[in-house]
């Protein structure tokens, strides 16, 4: 599907092939819900990882069993919902409001860039502000705010890990699993 706007390419494993309709129409939705905050300057890559490890290891980030995913600029690492630990299963309006969190975050971290300048130098917002942000985008309201993982977070994380995994460009799949050759691929466009 193309429209003025956004690009993001989903790469998932055929474990994950079922996953991915349900994916991309949560990207759809997301997609116009984060465009209250502006456009997307460049393609946003999402990454379908085979379970919450694989998730853990990607982002270099252990001891969080509520983490279901994790945003840069230009890409989104997802834990597969198909994996998700809850009851009842995660339903698509699941998937929809994380992944309007973490494009959210994308959103962000791209309009923090200044101009074409690679290096993402500018100052990250503080933790209240991003999660404030992503949750008010979302729709996370009627959420309980739990403290201890957010201090948690606040203390391990690094502001320029959380904007741009490595120094290279384009370079996500070196950082996830899910990258090889067995790797699938599917892109929709919506409009901002």
């Amino acid at each position: 599907m193309q429209g003025p706007g956004l690009l993001f390419e989903v790469f998932y494993t055929g474990a994950d092939a079922r996953e991915v309709p349900r994916i991309e129409q949560g990207l759809l939705l997301a997609g116009v819900r984060v465009a209250r905050w502006g456009s997307f300057r460049e393609g946003v890559f999402v990454h379908v990882l085979p379970d919450h490890a694989a998730l853990e290891d990607a982002v270099a980030r252990h001891g969080y069993p509520w983490l279901r995913a994790w945003a840069f600029g230009d890409q989104v690492l997802l834990q597969s919902p198909r994996t998700w630990i809850c009851d009842p299963p995660a339903q698509d309006d699941d998937v929809t409001e994380l992944l309007t969190h973490e494009l959210t975050h994308a959103l962000m971290y791209q309009l923090m860039q200044r101009g074409t300048d690679p290096s993402w130098a500018a100052e990250e917002p503080p933790l209240w502000f991003r999660e404030g942000m992503a949750s008010v985008t979302a729709d996370q309201g009627r959420r309980p705010i739990i403290p201890a993982p957010i201090c948690s977070v606040r203390t391990r994380s690094c502001t320029a890990t959380r904007r741009r995994p490595c120094t290279g460009r384009r370079t996500a799949p070196s950082i996830c699993s899910c990258a090889s050759p067995a790797t699938s691929r599917s892109a929709s466009c919506c409009g901002a």
